[in-house]
């Protein structure tokens, strides 16, 4: 693989990100679960419905086997405010409600997971790191016809 010309921001168990020169950054794995990774975040944000896919971090470019990942560069820190915390929670039901569980952006004790989140120019919640969402099966809601239990 080439050298990669940029600044490393950030180093995980499973990947690399550099920054790049042109207001992007790169996503390299460096394990089997930061491939897993690249390929989530390439699924879930060709998945999603438009309203969800405007939170996430823009998936500019990656490789056909995941082997790095190009995303547009958030540099907004998430504001550590009520009023953004319950737009973060609101944020969460959404994807919920759309059978995808929005795994780090939240963490285990109810706080914002800030490393994993940004703001764009309008300030609108973004998220740049989704490598754990999962897809789960939206919960089945029941209409009643004449006596019988119908999913909608």
């Amino acid at each position: 693989m080439k050298e990669i010309k940029g600044k490393v921001i950030a180093r995980g168990a499973r990947r690399t990100v550099f920054e790049l020169d042109n207001g992007n950054v790169m996503k390299i794995p460096v394990s089997k679960y930061g491939y897993r990774s690249n390929a989530r975040e390439v699924n879930v944000y060709k998945r999603c419905g438009k309203r969800l896919k405007r939170h996430l971090g823009k998936i500019v470019r990656y490789g056909d086997r995941y082997e790095y990942l190009i995303m547009k560069k958030y540099d907004r820190r998430f504001p550590k405010s009520n009023r953004f915390f319950e737009e973060l929670k609101r944020l969460k039901r959404l994807f919920t409600e759309k059978g995808i569980y929005p795994y780090d952006i939240v963490s285990n004790r109810g706080k914002a997971n800030y490393q994993n989140l940004r703001l764009d120019n309008d300030g609108r919640i973004i998220i740049i790191d989704y490598g754990n969402f999962i897809f789960k099966k939206p919960a089945l809601t029941h209409k009643k016809l004449d006596g019988f239990s119908q999913p909608q």
